[in-house]
């Protein structure tokens, strides 16, 4: 599978200097036969010392899902078949396995099947075959749990994971045969969303008295 990193990028809103500041990380793993599991790196926050906060993480992902879907009815009577071609792609902290946000693309597709023809083919008045299926899905997730935050604060790299799994399924007939080939893609971003901590009061005016007790030293 390829993976695709990109490095981060740090944003601040003009004129403000403690809001809309941001670090964002991103990448993607190729589309790959489900059922898939793939580690990697971060950067954590650094908080410099404390003069930066974490506030925030956002969370994008986008996933996708490409593949085919077979059914054949078995019912004695017609029924109209339906099939969702699916994945759930998720991402996790691998140190706690703590789920930070999911996304299920779908693909929905139906057909009138008749009475059960005899044959478990995929074909014929009871069966279908659906080749070339494919669609994408967004999922966005804030996190400010205290707890998950700290598990992001002053550490070297954060551990991920992203998972897919197919989820795909069929329902229309009581008695019903499906079949799924199914393939999953995952791209994802992770923000940082800070602001910038004043130097305390103190360490100000300590900083004043030491440029004061310089100058008349001079």
């Amino acid at each position: 599978m390829t993976k695709t990193l990109t490095t981060a990028l740090i944003a601040a809103t003009a004129g403000i200097a403690n809001a809309g500041v941001s670090e964002t990380f991103s990448g993607s793993f190729d589309l790959a036969t489900t059922n898939w599991t793939e580690a990697f790196n971060i950067n954590g926050f650094d908080t410099m010392g404390g003069t930066r906060e974490l506030l925030e993480i956002n969370i994008h992902l986008t996933g996708e899902v490409n593949g085919i879907a077979m059914a054949e009815s078995l019912d004695a009577s017609a029924a109209t078949i339906e099939l969702n071609l699916q994945a759930t792609l998720t991402l996790f902290l691998a140190a706690s396995n703590t789920e930070l946000a999911e996304v299920i693309p779908v693909v929905n597709t139906t057909f009138d099947a008749e009475a059960f023809d005899g044959n478990i083919d995929f074909d014929g008045p009871s069966g279908a075959v659906f080749t070339g299926l494919s669609n994408t899905a967004s999922a966005w997730e804030a996190i400010s749990d205290a707890g998950v935050l700290e598990l992001f604060t002053d550490v070297a790299s954060v551990g991920l994971s992203a998972e897919a799994f197919g989820s795909s399924f069929g329902s229309g007939a009581g008695n019903l045969i499906t079949q799924f080939a199914t393939e999953a893609g995952l791209g994802w971003e992770v923000q940082y969303k800070f602001r910038n901590v004043p130097a305390p009061a103190g360490m100000a005016l300590l900083g004043m008295g030491g440029l004061v007790a310089t100058r008349r030293r001079r």
